[in-house]
């Protein structure tokens, strides 16, 4: 098991690679994220597809009539469909997928107080900055509480006090262990980055 800041720094990765990827590329990393994606949690995936449904669908409507350029043959053309267009909408919404393919990936690997363990880690070397990791720590993991929460109370809860959360006077957050595995996995990551850079 990796330590979660090595897998927020890999779905970073994943995201600045796909920016420098061509559109044969991209479709082609949409594909396999999807199926692992599947394959590891086919529910987070189909729930976070869900959640998205009408952002594609503007992504695509954007690209497919909004973008002037050489009309399509046939059907595609009479409804105003340009070859540029066609080919941007294919593009963005395969690189949207991507990212939300390797999104649902990553949370299906690490639990809430995961992600924030590894924020909180990754937070350490900015300190010096001024930055109170341990105050953003505890915000997001109540965020992250509150979102997952199936019933909401409304926000008048909110500004309500609570006799429950006065009780709560810490939030335990358990880092792990860094490994060996941990290094060699980041130090191929960034011998991957570096070779992408100087293509």
């Amino acid at each position: 098991m990796f330590h979660p800041s090595s897998l927020l720094l890999a779905w970073g990765a994943g995201i600045f690679a796909l920016q420098r990827l061509d559109p044969a590329g991209i479709a082609l990393m949409a594909v396999l994220a999807s199926i692992v994606a599947l394959w590891a949690d086919a529910a987070m995936l189909r729930v976070m597809l869900r959640r998205i449904r009408w952002l594609l669908v503007s992504v695509a409507v954007l690209f497919l009539w909004m973008t002037p350029g050489v009309f399509l043959p046939g059907i595609g053309g009479r409804l105003g469909i340009t070859q540029e267009g066609a080919a941007m909408a294919v593009e963005h919404v395969a690189r949207l997928l991507a990212i939300i393919a390797l999104l649902a990936l990553l949370l299906s690997r690490l639990s809430h107080g995961r992600i924030v363990a590894g924020l909180y880690t990754l937070l350490a070397p900015l300190g010096w900055l001024g930055i109170q990791r341990r105050a953003m720590a505890v915000r997001l993991m109540l965020t992250l509480e509150y979102v997952a929460e199936k019933r909401h109370p409304g926000w008048r809860a909110l500004l309500r006090p609570d006799d429950d959360s006065r009780g709560r006077g810490s939030v335990h957050l358990a880092t792990g262990p860094w490994r060996w595995t941990d290094g060699l996995f980041l130090g191929g990551l960034l011998a991957c980055l570096l070779y992408q850079g100087w293509r």
